[in-house]
């Protein structure tokens, strides 16, 4: 304990340059934060790209990524991977965090698993299906979560035509 004001200004200046000097090494816990996210928007990007292809191949449009809608697909994949885990029945029993109509598909995908599997697990099921194929959507938000077992849980948000965000 530093007994004088000195000495504790001594110690927190050689603190500060101690973190300074770890921070271009990439240690910082800001440089995971950009590696994640940047690992993360590469699966976002991989979901929309593989979501767009499965519109095209069945006359859709692709579909206009929005921020806003991105924000609310990564809180509610990152929220569905605290609350649901991987019981990919519960994923689809809770309303998305957007303001205004909005309607949404989630899988969770066991470690390996690329997102065109969510993609094809949609397509598969007739109520994801028509959320996924319709012709009206116009825009989409896309969130991916890492679980602790390797694996991810992805969301796609739809807005309406009529909402502030489909425009």
């Amino acid at each position: 304990m530093p007994r004088r004001p000195l000495h504790a200004l001594a110690f927190l200046l050689g603190l500060w340059l101690a973190l300074a000097a770890v921070g271009p090494l990439g240690f910082t816990a800001g440089g995971r934060t950009r590696d994640a996210a940047r690992i993360g928007e590469a699966e976002r990007a991989a979901l929309a790209r593989a979501a767009d292809a499965a519109r095209r191949a069945h006359g859709a449009l692709p579909l206009v990524r929005r921020a806003g809608l991105d924000a609310a697909a990564q809180f509610w994949s990152r929220h569905l991977r605290v609350t649901a885990g991987s019981r990919s029945g519960a994923l689809l029993q809770r309303p998305p965090p957007v303001e205004g109509p909005a309607r949404w598909n989630a899988a969770a995908l066991a470690p390996g698993q690329e997102p065109e599997e969510a993609v094809a697990r949609w397509l598969a099921d007739p109520a994801s299906r028509a959320r996924l194929l319709d012709p009206e959507t116009p825009a989409t938000g896309i969130g991916v979560a890492r679980r602790a077992d390797g694996g991810r849980l992805v969301v796609q948000i739809y807005a309406e035509p009529s909402s502030p965000a489909g425009r």
